[in-house]
């Protein structure tokens, strides 16, 4: 006992001076936030749901972060527009302790006890594995931060535009359904409010910049989706290799500004750990009948669903017509179990997973009613069901273009994973869900539309799949290679030299092409046009700017001020304040005046020098700021 109290005794002080230094560096409230965004609410619902489940540290851990992202996605929302509870530091702080809090006395009123060997707290691998695993994942963090090493500001058009939402959102203190960029009020229903929540809670409880943080932020969320990944496929399989290896795949996946992807901080991204955690929690849910995976599979896709609707929409008809298949596939096979207590779990958790849409649905309702049932319908059917494509570049939807894109090597590994999956009778849901996703490119290629996702959004679904049957592959070729020599009696190390030299190859032939794609990536703005805004925020807010429209995406999440036109043609209208903004640069002065008072313009942003008497030079430095007279 005396140990224990001087363990205790070590571990509080250590914890204290731990907390001395981040304070006294400035980095508590860094350090803070990101427990309650990541861990808190998550870990203490984890402990809630499965304190009668054997889970390994590795489980526990994607458990924390997943249900830790979703309960504040959905906490937040729910309590700011069904009771007008404002989104600041306090409330969002509140709000997730006091539901941590509610999770946690759950626990403890259900059982209060120490941890035993009816607990699997090993990471689930062991040993070299251990590093293994950790250098994988550090290596997609890695290779995914190398993206914006030389760029300190977000990337894409879209990040910026999510950004701009997420700073509407702190500014205003509430959720708020109108183009962040314009001073006149235009509502616009934000589909991806999950997101963009979460972008806002991050910034508030961390207190970092959100402009010169946003780029550390697809490494956090890679990181996170390679842990998902790999604790995926480890259930699929039991198997150390397959998992470790697709993680290795996911690293190697390409992002474009037509696919985004991993390399970017879009809701597209964040939903990435959330389908491979959802079919995961599906997988043990099945195989155990355990009622805390039906729930948390439950939680995380209504999460999702407001993180990425399209995403959200296609997971849960894959969910639901696997689980359909698989239902007619055991009546067949008449290997159901009819016992009592399982079919009332079995059929309380499907129900919970068949509930959720009517939860979504709700929701939504208000936001999408148009003027009767049938316009309703009618709008929900062609706005949020058939989908078409997002872009001018043909390339993309050429029916070759997932092979050379993906890489024939990766693909052909890919092949042979189906050859894995049917060897050992796993990977079910993998197949099921790469089946609907491939029927719906296809659907494109005859019909030109999609369900419930653009073409592009399909395409990165489909790769997202296509790692786990590579990592399959190419631990299928490295185990009948192995056979191989031993069959030839070539030795020990003869063989995995061989193995090592072969992954090394593969591993060259995946990260070839990221040079390729990396020189492409959209920057923006430069240093000085921040330098430029920055300036401007400090001696106006909430004016409005005429700039070009690449330049005033970043505009208002740098600067607080509005713009005449973002970049984006997601925005309705957006289109002909594009025309009269390129117009206005090259229009004579009487013209220019005519287009500032159109749009109660009050600076004027631009790289070069203007002559017009009208507009007076305010800022000179690498960039020209004019203030409208």
């Amino acid at each position: 006992m005396g140990t224990d109290k001087k363990s205790a005794a070590v571990i509080f002080s250590l914890t204290l001076l731990e907390l001395l230094l981040l304070h006294a560096f400035g980095w508590l409230q860094l350090f803070t936030g990101l427990l309650l965004v990541y861990v808190l609410p998550g870990l203490s619902l984890t402990l809630l749901l499965f304190h009668r489940n054997k889970l390994n540290l590795l489980e526990y851990a994607v458990s924390t972060i997943v249900l830790s992202l979703s309960l504040n996605i959905l906490t937040i929302l729910s309590s700011n527009l069904l009771l007008g509870v404002p989104i600041t530091y306090a409330t969002v702080t509140t709000q997730i302790l006091a539901v941590s809090s509610c999770f946690l006395l759950g626990y403890l009123f259900l059982r209060f006890r120490s941890w035993d060997g009816s607990h699997a707290l090993g990471l689930g691998v062991g040993g070299w594995q251990v590093i293994a695993l950790t250098a994988a994942l550090l290596f997609i963090s890695y290779t995914t931060y190398m993206i914006h090493e030389d760029y300190m500001f977000p990337l894409h058009s879209d990040e910026w535009q999510d950004l701009a939402r997420a700073t509407s959102i702190i500014e205003h203190r509430n959720i708020v359904m109108r183009n962040p960029y314009l001073k006149e009020e235009t509502h616009q229903f934000d589909l991806e409010i999950g997101f963009n929540l979460f972008l806002a809670e991050f910034f508030i409880l961390t207190g970092v910049d959100p402009v010169l943080f946003y780029q550390y932020l697809p490494a956090i969320t890679s990181l996170i989706a390679g842990l998902a990944l790999f604790v995926f496929v480890y259930e699929l399989f039991g198997d150390f290799y397959p998992a470790f290896l697709s993680t290795v795949f996911l690293a190697g996946l390409k992002g474009t500004i037509f696919l985004l992807g991993t390399w970017f901080m879009v809701a597209m991204s964040l939903s990435i750990p959330f389908i491979y955690f959802i079919l995961y929690c599906l997988t043990r849910a099945l195989k155990d009948n355990s009622l805390p995976f039906y729930l948390a599979t439950s939680v995380s896709l209504l999460a999702l669903t407001v993180i990425h609707p399209g995403m959200g929409s296609f997971l849960y008809l894959t969910v639901v017509l696997y689980l359909a298949g698989l239902l007619v596939y055991l009546l067949l096979k008449r290997e159901i179990d009819f016992s009592f207590r399982k079919t009332c779990v079995c059929f309380a958790g499907v129900s919970v997973i068949f509930l959720l849409p009517l939860a979504s649905f709700a929701y939504s309702l208000g936001l999408l009613w148009r003027d009767s049932l049938h316009e309703t319908v009618r709008y929900f059917f062609t706005e949020f069901i058939v989908f078409g494509r997002l872009l001018q570049y043909d390339g993309v939807y050429e029916p070759l273009f997932l092979y050379e894109f993906y890489g024939p090597v990766a693909s052909v590994l890919a092949v042979a994973g189906l050859f894995f999956f049917v060897y050992r009778g796993r990977g079910g849901v993998v197949s099921a869900a790469l089946f609907l996703s491939l029927v719906n490119l296809v659907l494109y290629q005859f019909e030109g539309f999609n369900l419930f996702l653009f073409y592009e959004r399909t395409v990165y679904f489909v790769l997202l799949y296509f790692v786990i049957l590579s990592g399959a592959g190419l631990f299928l070729f490295f185990d009948l290679f192995c056979g191989f020599s031993r069959r030839y009696s070539w030795g020990v190390i003869p063989s995995r030299v061989a193995v090592v030299f072969i992954f090394f190859v593969v591993l060259f032939l995946l990260f070839s092409a990221h040079g390729f794609y990396r020189v492409r990536m959209d920057k923006q703005i430069t240093v000085d046009d921040y330098r430029a805004m920055r300036w401007l925020s400090t001696v106006a807010g909430h004016r409005v700017v005429m700039a070009h429209p690449r330049i005033s995406d970043a505009i208002y999440p740098v600067s607080g001020n509005y713009v005449v036109s973002p970049m984006s043609h997601s925005f309705s209208g957006v289109d002909s304040r594009i025309n009269d903004v390129n117009r206005f640069f090259l229009a004579n002065c009487s013209d220019k005046m005519s287009l500032l008072e159109r749009y109660d313009v009050d600076y004027v942003y631009f790289r070069f020098r203007m002559g017009c008497g009208f507009l007076r030079e305010v800022y000179n430095d690498s960039v020209y700021l004019y203030q409208v007279s």
